[in-house]
């Protein structure tokens, strides 16, 4: 299976430069990349009064769908992944096309979701990494 380290190195690594930063009440900056749940702080990360730059990269973590067959099953993991613009004069053109032509993972088809600032809302773009394993019973 995948591992969240496995992940955040890929996006770092595909991203690194453009990834944004995670600004900390405590002063701390890492960058933009979430985990989620996170292994410390579980749904509530980043927490409230951080500020966030750039683009920013949320990942959840898959939780397994089961598909009978005979002899066995077969599981699937759905990472689901939103990125997100947060600077306006700015788009997810590059970091989209960097993620679907260099990621060695199945990827569905990302979804865009275009800013709109009478809204409020930020450009994101949606998209799964899908990981099948067969299991023998």
């Amino acid at each position: 299976m995948i591992t969240p380290i496995e992940i955040r190195n890929q996006f770092l690594s595909l991203l690194g430069f453009v990834i944004g930063t995670y600004k900390f009440t405590d002063g701390r900056i890492q960058s933009a990349i979430a985990l989620l749940p996170d292994e410390n702080h579980g749904w509530d990360f980043p927490n409230n009064g951080t500020v966030t730059t750039g683009i920013e990269a949320v990942i959840i973590r898959p939780y397994p769908s089961i598909t009978e067959l005979i002899g066995g099953r077969q599981k699937k993991y759905e990472w689901a992944v939103t990125l997100k613009q947060w600077d306006a004069s700015n788009n997810l053109l590059a970091a989209t096309e960097q993620l679907v032509n260099n990621l060695t993972y199945l990827l569905t088809t990302p979804r865009t979701i275009p800013p709109n600032a009478a809204l409020g809302n930020i450009e994101t773009v949606k998209f799964e990494i899908i990981e099948y394993q067969s299991i023998s019973i």
